[in-house]
């Protein structure tokens, strides 16, 4: 009876749906969602994160800023943090943070959070479908068992995993456009979760259960890290061997075939590669499965920005008076205004150890706060000018941000380390990593 009856409310856009959650993930799905006509509630426990969003702060290429307030005034997308509009809903979205504990375990406090909220405003027959990035079982055991407590799955309940894959800052791939996988134990739930996606996403990938979904968004990441970590190391071993890495990547690359370019960088950065893989490794050392690729690339990954301080040692002065050193870029990568798990920050802690004088710029950051020896200091970020340029031993680019003009950053800079490949080595002046 409920799943016939919300698999036409999702056909005829009267399925209510509440999103739990409003970072990179969870907004845009609200958007998109109201977008296509259907009521959203987007909660999430952060006021002043609601009030900015409603102001129109935030950050998203997914978003059309004018839409969505438009969307917001006809009340298509509410947002709040009161429980109690969850109580109205057909469909609970939960796109809550998981980061690591220090020991590598995940930490899970925020999706059992948001399911005992959902469980005491459930209603009969609705559908909750997981999409924050977890180890394999985590949906079977942190939700299904749940509301197994009080309800029947398949007839009370509905439950889905599907993996949120947006990639910020991209221009090309967003969610309408990037394939939707979904995973359930139970056929009625990967049909209606199928069926709700499909209203806002081109292609959808259905598997037998949650554990493969949740295994496949690990493995996209695990993918990633350690082909980084491989570049990374071959990095390392070129400089020794006085090798442009860089060239030697893109002769490679001429391959039509069975070759897939990954580049170097200063460390890995965001909530995905550096995490997602050690809930993973976490999960398999659980079941007496060691993961030696996963372990050692992580490894490998988090020596790069000790590896970069190792470089820029090398072309600076011996004396470390009175050295002053430009971070060109603190987000994670290029464009967006994300710097969480940023290796930029690992940097200009490395270099405040060292006694450097230490500043940075970058437009989407305009201030940062550094924890160094158990004292929080602040940094602004600096304008670049020809004068301001002229006043440092050297400039570091860490993120290659295109609004960026690298031109007078090259006239100007009296050295440069290079750890994107902006410009072509110059000996003496600029060095690549």
């Amino acid at each position: 009876m409920f799943y016939k009856e919300l698999k036409k409310k999702i056909l005829t856009k009267k399925s209510k749906i509440c999103v739990l959650g409003l970072g990179y993930v969870g907004l845009p799905v609200c958007y998109h969602f109201a977008k296509k006509g259907y009521e959203v509630t987007g909660f999430d426990k952060n006021v002043l994160k609601l009030k900015n969003l409603k102001k129109g702060f935030f950050s998203s290429n997914d978003i059309n800023l004018n839409i969505f307030q438009n969307l917001i005034k006809k009340k298509k997308i509410k947002l709040t943090n009161e429980k109690s509009f969850l109580k109205n809903s057909d469909i609970y979205i939960i796109c809550v943070p998981t980061p690591l504990k220090k020991n590598f375990m995940p930490d899970v406090s925020f999706i059992n959070d948001a399911v005992k909220i959902i469980f005491s405003n459930f209603k009969k027959g609705s559908l909750i479908v997981l999409e924050s990035t977890v180890h394999p079982g985590c949906t079977r055991e942190y939700v299904e068992k749940y509301f197994k407590k009080k309800y029947t799955l398949s007839s009370d309940f509905f439950v889905s995993y599907s993996p949120e894959r947006i990639d910020p800052g991209n221009t090309s791939f967003n969610i309408s456009n990037t394939t939707k996988v979904i995973g359930s134990n139970c056929k009625k739930s990967l049909e209606l979760t199928s069926l709700l996606y499909k209203r806002i996403i081109k292609n959808v990938f259905l598997l037998n259960s949650s554990d493969e979904a949740e295994m496949s968004k690990l493995i996209e990441n695990v993918y990633r890290q350690v082909n980084i970590a491989l570049i990374n190391e071959l990095t390392k071993m070129s400089e020794k061997l006085s090798i442009n890495i860089w060239n030697t990547i893109k002769a490679s690359s001429t391959k039509p075939y069975g070759f897939s370019p990954f580049f170097p960088g200063p460390g890995t950065g965001g909530h995905c590669i550096p995490l997602d893989p050690m809930y993973l490794f976490w999960r398999a050392k659980s079941k007496n499965f060691h993961s030696r690729f996963i372990k050692t690339a992580n490894k490998v990954n988090l020596s790069m920005p000790n590896y970069v301080v190792y470089r820029c040692q090398k072309i600076l002065p011996k004396s470390k008076k009175n050295i002053k050193i430009l971070i060109m870029g603190v987000t994670y990568k290029k464009n967006i205004d994300d710097y969480r798990e940023s290796p930029s920050l690992k940097i200009i802690d490395q270099f405040l150890r060292l006694n450097y004088q230490v500043f940075y710029h970058d437009d989407y950051i305009k201030s940062l706060q550094i924890k160094f020896k158990n004292k929080k200091i602040k940094f602004n970020s600096i304008k670049i000018s020809k004068k301001n340029l002229k006043k440092f031993d050297l400039c570091v680019i860490l993120t290659n941000h295109s609004y960026i003009n690298w031109n007078l950053i090259k006239n100007y800079s009296n050295k440069i380390f290079d750890t994107r490949n902006v410009f072509e080595p110059k000996k003496d002046r600029i060095f690549l990593l």
